[in-house]
């Protein structure tokens, strides 16, 4: 299954986010943890809910993420009792009824078994900003549907794709002749030949790479755009038939209305994908289609 990758601070501040779009009427405290760390909880709300959010480091198996998520989770609510003197201070009279662990990926029950353990342990620390029906809560972004549709974009580039060399690309083609060989033919019909097919050939083939290296990142960073992208590209193709037959792509310049239409159809879709990601994969789709035959063309 694919998921996103989390990094640094991201995490908490998705969360923070998605319950500030929950609590919109100010009744949500954040609790700031630049000045002499944090306390065992990221915010509280005025209903008795403590949240603490953690994001581990990915890739992990289900057995390393449950342990690195359970170890978390104890070490936080230990923070409880370390901390409550400065709790009992900033929660005043309100109790915590119900601690909130927001984590990006919940795969093991096993943290939920762990949880309820660690309910009794709460309880017998005796602190009086604890309710007596403590109880603890695992959950992801997908128990929060409102708030995360509410959420255009998360503010942090996508993806920056890796940069494609030009070795690279002379590799790719030569394990690649036979598409190739497909678009030259393509092009060939266009009146290219020579240099200037070439230059083409080479053009296609690092836009095919780099829009393959977007997408990768976005499949595992962000999956619900890849998502939408792949959406876009699918029912693009299927249309390519209608919407540009062969009998009347005579020049070069149907490629490009090809993937500024393909490009603003992602857009559109995946409004959280910036412009450039949402060309590069355009270009390369339109690549793909050309070495894959979707895509053909008329003698000029």
């Amino acid at each position: 299954m694919a998921y996103r990758i989390w990094e640094g601070r991201e995490w908490q501040d998705y969360c923070l986010m998605l319950l500030h779009k929950r609590y919109a009427d100010h009744s949500l405290q954040e609790v700031p943890d630049r000045h002499l760390g944090d306390l065992g909880i990221e915010a509280f709300s005025l209903d008795g809910c403590a949240f603490q959010c953690y994001a581990a480091l990915e890739p992990l198996s289900t057995q390393d993420l449950y342990e690195a998520q359970r170890d978390k989770l104890t070490a936080d609510l230990n923070k409880l009792e370390k901390n409550k003197a400065e709790l009992k201070k900033i929660l005043g009279d309100l109790q915590i009824e119900r601690y909130v662990f927001m984590v990006h990926r919940l795969d093991s029950r096993f943290l939920l078994e762990h949880a309820v353990r660690k309910v009794a342990d709460v309880l017998a620390m005796g602190l009086d900003f604890i309710h007596p029906d403590f109880k603890i809560v695992v959950v992801t972004d997908h128990h929060y549907p409102v708030e995360r549709a509410a959420i255009v974009s998360i503010p942090a580039q996508l993806v920056i794709p890796e940069l494609v060399t030009e070795e690279r690309v002379s590799s790719w083609a030569g394990d690649h002749s036979s598409l190739l060989d497909d678009a030259s033919r393509k092009f060939q019909k266009l009146g290219l030949t020579g240099g200037a097919l070439s230059a083409a050939l080479d053009s296609l083939t690092y836009q095919f790479l780099d829009g393959e290296n977007a997408l990768l990142q976005l499949r595992e960073r962000y999956p619900d755009h890849w998502t939408a992208a792949q959406s876009c590209r699918s029912r693009r193709e299927k249309r390519l038939p209608l919407e540009f037959p062969a009998s009347s792509n005579t020049s070069m310049r149907v490629v490009t209305e090809v993937a500024d239409a393909l490009r603003d159809e992602i857009a559109r879709d995946a409004p959280s994908i910036s412009g450039a990601i949402a060309e590069t994969i355009a270009w390369a789709t339109v690549a793909d289609w050309i070495m894959r035959c979707p895509l053909d063309f008329e003698t000029s």
